[in-house]
């Protein structure tokens, strides 16, 4: 289970669990047994797409931990759609792991005869989809379920994808999304060189966008989390 986070009335919890998001009630069902957790996203591919997670650059380089946002009144969820497929992939060598480098038990034992016994081959390496520079990176759309389970509503949103309507080209980055108290979702965007910040405003019934304001700079935009409801 990743990320869970509870609703801002305290009635649910939303979390990722296989690539895909849930919410579960944290009230007691009749009769007293726990709720049923309620899956609102399908379609994830394992290794590729993934439902409500933060991709690597939003995590180590930009500050968003989270690929979820609840909507103020608890009703609502904002998520991210992640897709790898065309990012590069870097494996992880674990130098430490018992059958990478033998221990000295172990080369005794082959002088002996008993041979040396390796860890499986999945426990010496992990790969992961990483944004080389100047490589592709993630592509990363923006949703809105309603935890009612409708259908989810797509964002006029398409970052790292190249763009999903006439003007969107230059959106590479999804930097930050948060909700209003009047039931908007506002999103913050940034060109490759993050030479250019978008704050964005989103209707979250047709995901529908009007921008609000943008900022250029000759060097860098400085990210902030001063935008809250």
């Amino acid at each position: 289970v990743l990320d869970p986070q509870v609703s801002p009335d305290g009635a649910h919890v939303s979390y990722v669990q296989g690539d895909e998001l849930f919410v579960v009630g944290v009230a007691r069902a009749p009769g007293g047994g726990l709720q049923a957790p309620r899956q609102l996203t399908r379609g994830a591919v394992p290794g590729r797409v993934s439902h409500g997670a933060a991709e690597f650059i939003a995590q180590e380089e930009m500050g968003r931990r989270s690929g979820v946002a609840w909507s103020l009144d608890g009703q609502r969820l904002a998520y991210t759609i992640v897709d790898t497929t065309d990012v590069e992939m870097f494996q992880i060598i674990h130098q430490g792991t018992e059958g990478m480098q033998p221990s000295i038990n172990a080369v005794a034992g082959a002088a002996s005869g008993a041979g040396i016994e390796r860890a499986p081959q999945e426990h010496l390496a992990e790969n992961h989809a990483y944004p080389f520079a100047g490589r592709p990176n993630a592509r990363v759309r923006l949703a809105v379920v309603a935890i009612a389970g409708s259908e989810p509503v797509l964002m006029d949103l398409d970052c790292g994808g190249g763009g999903s309507g006439v003007g969107h080209a230059d959106e590479e980055y999804l930097a930050r999304f948060v909700w209003t108290a009047g039931g908007a979702l506002i999103a913050q965007v940034l060109n490759r060189s993050q030479t250019h910040l978008k704050l964005l405003c989103f209707d979250p019934a047709t995901g529908a966008r009007t921008v609000v304001l943008e900022e250029r700079s000759d060097t860098w935009v400085n990210l902030d989390h001063f935008f809250t409801p």
